[in-house]
């Protein structure tokens, strides 16, 4: 799942330093890539720290922990939507189902 996360944070971030387009309205923070940027870098940093506390500590706690930050990454990636210039936003929508399917099944 991790690798899944990764690809879809690297892929925003790509997409989004073009830009959103005049045709696509943006959903938060004006749509700027600076914006949006930082907003997913730092769910994605959360989300990092949860991983290396469970890799260091696989406690309950730390993996309901886990579970939370992956699916709060998740849900900031949804936010900008709009945002993503990768041509196909069901392709988007895909990666970021499979990534959510992947978090529930997550058992703590």
């Amino acid at each position: 799942m991790r690798n899944l996360l990764l690809l879809l944070f690297f892929t925003f971030t790509l997409a989004i330093s073009s830009g959103c387009g005049k045709d696509e309205p943006a959903t938060i923070n004006g749509c700027t890539a600076a914006a949006a940027s930082q907003d997913v870098a730092d769910a994605f940093a959360e989300f990092e720290t949860a991983i290396n506390n469970y890799a260091a500590d696989q406690s309950t706690a730390n993996c309901e922990a886990y579970k939370r930050e992956a699916q709060d990454y998740l849900n900031v990636l949804k936010r900008f939507e709009n945002c993503v210039g990768i041509g196909d936003t069901q392709e988007w929508r895909n990666n970021i189902q499979e990534a959510e399917n992947e978090v529930a099944m997550i058992q703590c």
